[in-house]
């Protein structure tokens, strides 16, 4: 069930909610991830702080994370508990940590003729000396090289396909993932099942485009303004990006 007046704030994390340990932010922060008992992630105090206080809506995860990543982000488990998040760009479902079985099933059937396409880059990629590739859920797939938008370039060169985007990611990564695997349809899916009355968003790289477009606000980084077509987008110009979110919906 959906609180708040069927208010939801769809977020990313990695970037807009959280940051890495190799992000240096200067504001009081809160340990958010361990991995392999190192501190992996902070969330600025100052976010923690309104996100556990609001009453105003519903917060939402949404990230390309695996299950089994998103659940090391252990705040939404106990601090800020989470009722719902969307994991693996949309395609998962968590309802109280626990999959949802018809979720994931709408998932599978929206994504399927993607397959012969997903199939002929893996191919691709294992000709590659020494390149690993990893499986997310077994719903998309990604792999790390140095110089990634070099490589990118050429999967799409050597596999042209309408049904797989090819996006790069962090430093090195480079990732596989159906067309209809994304978090703007993920949204809209959510939006259809609770019957939301509004959507807010916030993201901070391609990964987030069609989810800041679907949504009735969407809160993005001056680096991305321009790629956003939704007429309703707030440019947070905050050196910290969630600090800023919260000092606009403060108002």
């Amino acid at each position: 069930m959906i609180k708040n007046n069927n208010v939801c704030f769809f977020s990313d994390l990695d970037h807009t909610l959280i940051y890495s340990h190799r992000i240096q932010i200067s504001q009081p922060k809160r340990v958010v991830e361990f991995l392999d008992g190192k501190e992996q992630s902070y969330m600025t105090h100052k976010t923690f702080t309104w996100l556990q206080k609001q009453k105003s809506f519903q917060l939402i995860p949404v990230t390309t994370r695996s299950q089994e990543q998103y659940n090391r982000i252990f705040i939404f488990q106990h601090e800020i508990p989470c009722t719902y998040s969307l994991v693996c760009n949309g395609g998962e479902l968590l309802v109280h940590g626990i999959r949802d079985k018809m979720w994931h099933d709408e998932t599978i059937s929206l994504i399927q003729n993607s397959y012969d396409d997903l199939n002929k880059m893996k191919n691709v990629i294992k000709k590659i000396p020494g390149v690993k590739i990893h499986f997310v859920e077994n719903l998309f797939f990604y792999f790390l090289l140095e110089n990634p938008l070099k490589w990118a370039s050429y999967l799409i060169k050597m596999v042209p396909s309408q049904k797989v985007l090819v996006l790069t990611g962090g430093e090195k990564k480079i990732y596989c993932l159906p067309r209809l695997l994304n978090k703007g349809v993920a949204i809209e899916r959510f939006k259809r099942r609770f019957f939301l009355k509004k959507m807010f968003a916030a993201g901070d790289s391609d990964f987030d485009i069609t989810m800041l477009n679907s949504a009735d606000i969407a809160f993005v980084q001056p680096q991305l303004a321009n790629k956003i077509n939704n007429m309703n987008k707030i440019i947070i110009s905050n050196k910290i990006f969630s600090d800023g979110i919260c000092d606009y919906l403060s108002k």
